[in-house]
């Protein structure tokens, strides 16, 4: 028996074990795969052909050309599906006849996840009773550890979990806010600058030292810092709630304080800040740059919230005579205005021995005026210059 004369090997016959992959686990058994390359992978300095399979399915990318030059575009050929099996523990992959470079991303896959990772432990349970039902899903990752729960009643649904993304057509939602800060003298210095002097900060300043974070440096905010100065070697911790209330049009976003008192409220007409309201701007420290009201502005003024009424003396009258109104331009705005120095009022009090609020200084050493009790003084000086006006109409029409 001889072979035919025109017996041919087939076009697709390759010896084999050019592209054969030897798989071995932790116990030593070993299993052979055979990749399906028809081809050499080749390779010229920093370009190569590359074997790849991800999502079950291989492919061959080939760069190189087979004279060993570099292709202008790469060319991939399809491979099909294919799977290799991989056991717990150490696998050991080993390539057959040839030198190359492997990378390799697995992981034991359940019916949980078909996630890859270096150690990857998945757990879920389920626990329903009559009134609610609780679900968990636990997922560790090397040493890391994150946790998902979600709780149903008929009541609510609650929901916690370190990434949680909501999407929904009414969806209400509280977390906590805490921030922790620590603060030298350096920073109390450069406050007193900024809000005496107008001594510009960083933008990275002014966040720091807005403490309430209403978008302006005060003394309210030099006054906390300073407390924690003295009390807490230096270190504020700020602690609140941030809401969002989609039943609610005029505060839908709510920013709280660690007493549950609204700082800040967003709604679909107006931003509202609490701080400025006629029940709580109570503080003696805050400042406002520019105030713009419509309407009216007005002080409580009853009677009946008085006590100890008297009339001005003439003694205030000298008190306006030593009061010169000046002409003046603020450090930190640079525009021109018109009115007073609050050292020059306290001073005409104190030289007429009067006793007077309407000067303050606050914690920074820093002047006040009340020039609404300004407008007292002068019109008791307008009370006595009429009558004078009128004595000397008299005598001229006597």
């Amino acid at each position: 028996m001889f072979p035919s004369d025109t017996l041919y090997p087939s076009n697709t016959l390759y010896p084999k074990g050019d592209s054969r992959i030897d798989v071995t686990d932790e116990t030593g058994n070993t299993v052979t795969y055979e990749l399906g390359v028809m081809d050499v992978l080749r390779k010229n300095g920093t370009k190569y052909d590359e074997y790849i399979l991800e999502g079950e399915q291989a492919k061959v990318i080939r760069r190189i050309n087979k004279d060993g030059t570099v292709k202008s575009k790469e060319e991939t050929e399809n491979l099909g599906e294919y799977n290799i099996a991989l056991h717990k523990g150490t696998n050991t992959i080993r390539i057959k006849n040839y030198s190359a470079e492997i990378a390799v991303k697995y992981a034991v896959i359940n019916d949980y996840t078909n996630v890859f990772a270096t150690k990857l432990e998945m757990n879920s349970a389920i626990e329903q009773t009559a009134g609610e039902i609780n679900i968990e899903v636990s997922k560790k990752i090397d040493e890391d550890k994150i946790i998902a729960k979600i709780n149903m009643s008929p009541e609510q649904t609650l929901i916690s979990g370190d990434r949680i993304n909501i999407i929904g057509k009414k969806v209400k939602f509280t977390t906590n806010i805490e921030g922790d800060y620590t603060y030298s003298q350096s920073d109390l210095d450069k406050i007193v600058a900024y809000i005496r002097d107008g001594t510009p900060l960083s933008t990275s300043e002014k966040e720091l030292y807005d403490l309430n974070k209403d978008g302006r440096i005060t003394s309210a905010d030099y006054v906390k810092i300073k407390n924690a100065m003295s009390n807490n070697n230096g270190k504020v911790n700020l602690t609140g709630t941030f809401e969002i209330d989609p039943d609610s049009a005029s505060r839908s976003v709510i920013l709280r304080d660690d007493s549950g008192n609204i700082v800040t409220s967003i709604g679909l007409l107006a931003m509202q800040t609490q701080s400025l309201g006629t029940e709580n701007f109570e503080s003696d420290n805050a400042s406002i740059k520019d105030l713009t009201v419509e309407g009216s502005f007005t002080n409580n003024s009853d009677r009946r919230l008085k006590e100890d009424i008297k009339e001005l003396d003439n003694n205030y009258i000298k008190v306006i005579d030593t009061i010169n109104p000046v002409l003046f331009t603020y450090k930190k705005d640079k525009q021109k205005h018109i009115g007073f120095i609050a050292q020059d009022v306290e001073e005409a009090f104190i030289d007429e021995n009067i006793e007077t609020t309407m000067v303050k200084k606050n914690e920074l050493g820093i002047y006040s005026l009340d020039y609404i009790q300004m407008i007292g003084v002068l019109w008791k000086v307008v009370q006595e210059q009429q009558k004078e006006i009128n004595k000397l109409k008299g005598e001229n029409n006597g």
